[in-house]
């Protein structure tokens, strides 16, 4: 009963003790705060890459369109789970200033008024059977920005030949544009002979959509896909044209398995192509054609976790360093105790105890404030770009409303564990070499 007795009596009555319970709250805390923001932030661009990525995609192998539509649709049709399924012709290019009429190729340089992006061409009624493009187009907030006629997206109001185009909500306001606005295409293609054709074509803004995935937003514009038809179909027999594509957009019936339904989909599409039916292809989920930034913002968090660790044995050091002074300190209550009775593993526990009482005060405040902080950061976030423009975390730039947290509890756990685990080490250490003690030195150290 006197170890605990004296280690309770130790802890009390040395204050320095205190800086080692702030270290390890401040080590808990950053890692538990920290990491719920990462998590919430994966949940969140998860949410928002579904929402702009169909479940399912088909790619033809190589960017040339393809014209056998009719075989893979008749494919995508015979399965009980695809609900339903749409062409598109995507392209990359340049936009040009907007408004200019003439464009001088000699002059495109990359910046925030002209940039590559994402062209695809859809079909704008099948297209909302697999996309939320019908609640993107509603998003949009700015009456310059807002189709004309939402189900009539591609609609530009004016007269004349020109396609609509439409462009995310970002990027129209990077360039400070508004509805009307015409924009020039840049691209090329490669023919049979591969010769590589200009590809210069104008389009008419006719309106922008939100989808809050921001790299969506920001790099991708839509426009009808009979003008890509009509673009890409140059030089191509007349019955192709109505058909050009080089992916499909499947979207499932809910509950389906996506991973089954690819190896089963794509399983079909092998059989067509190992009897020269079909061009090579591929079917990717929506997580694997966005595996890249899912698996960087992961690598991102793992490492976080690493460098955040080293608060840990920050804290660890802080009880090494605060017991090593209290085994100097105590010499001579070493002795005492010892000489009375005390066994060395009395000793031992004596300061294994003080060290592990510090590491369960200092991880459940740690616990406990990042808990409170938690479910006020986006308050305070709030609070302090209102007052002091400063931005703990851009929520704008991820198209996101507030800041996004998920506690993970099993990874709580982990960090109390270690937290304990690595101080009681920190402790046994100095406790070790007390325990060690001649209990006559012992005695003698203050005569």
């Amino acid at each position: 009963m006197y170890v605990y007795f004296l280690a309770l009596k130790y802890l009390v009555s040395r204050p320095i003790n205190l800086l080692s319970i702030f270290g390890v709250s401040v080590a808990v805390w950053a890692l538990i705060v920290i990491v719920s923001i990462f998590s919430g932030f994966i949940v969140k661009m998860e949410e928002h890459i579904q929402g702009a990525t169909a479940d399912l995609t088909f790619i033809h192998n190589g960017s040339a369109p393809r014209a056998d539509l009719a075989l893979i649709s008749k494919l995508l049709e015979n399965d009980p789970e695809v609900r339903a399924f749409t062409p598109r012709l995507v392209w990359h290019g340049l936009l040009d200033n907007p408004g200019e009429e003439k464009l001088d190729l000699r002059n495109l340089q990359r910046g925030p008024q002209r940039d590559f992006v994402q062209i695809i061409g859809v079909d704008q009624e099948r297209e909302k059977e697999v996309s939320n493009l019908e609640s993107w187009l509603a998003a949009v907030d700015v009456p310059s920005l807002r189709p004309i006629d939402r189900e009539h997206a591609f609609d530009t109001g004016v007269d004349d030949d020109i396609p609509g185009l439409l462009l995310g909500l970002t990027r129209a306001r990077d360039l400070e544009i508004a509805r009307g606005t015409i924009l020039t295409l840049v691209s090329g293609q490669q023919d049979r002979q591969e010769d590589v054709s200009r590809i210069q074509e104008r389009f008419r803004l006719s309106g922008c959509w939100s989808s809050d995935f921001y790299h969506f937003d920001e790099n991708t514009a839509l426009v009808p896909i009979s003008k890509m038809r009509e673009i890409f179909g140059q030089g191509r027999p007349e019955w192709q044209r109505p058909n050009l594509y080089n992916e499909l957009a499947i979207r499932l019936v809910d509950g389906a398995d996506i991973g089954q339904a690819r190896a089963r989909i794509q399983q079909g599409f092998d059989e067509l192509m190992q009897k020269k039916l079909m061009y090579p292809g591929v079917f990717l989920t929506w997580r694997d054609r966005n595996a890249n930034f899912l698996q960087n913002v992961e690598h991102q968090k793992f490492l976080m976790r690493l460098m955040l660790f080293v608060l840990v044995i920050v804290a660890g050091f802080l009880i090494f360093a605060t017991l090593s002074m209290m085994v100097v300190e105590k010499i001579r209550d070493i002795g005492i105790v010892s000489a009375l009775g005390g066994t060395r593993t009395g000793v031992l526990v004596i300061f294994a105890f003080s060290g592990l009482a510090i590491a369960v005060i200092g991880s459940s405040l740690g616990v406990l404030t990042a808990m409170w902080t938690c479910a006020h950061l986006n308050d305070f976030n709030v609070w302090l770009e209102k007052s002091f423009d400063i931005h703990l975390f851009r929520t704008s730039v991820y198209g996101l409303k507030e800041v996004p947290h998920v506690i993970e509890w099993l990874w709580v756990g982990t960090v109390c564990l270690v937290t304990l685990g690595l101080s009681c080490l920190s402790a046994i250490i100095p406790g070790f070499r007390a325990a060690r003690m001649d209990p006559v030195k012992a005695l003698r150290h203050e005569l």
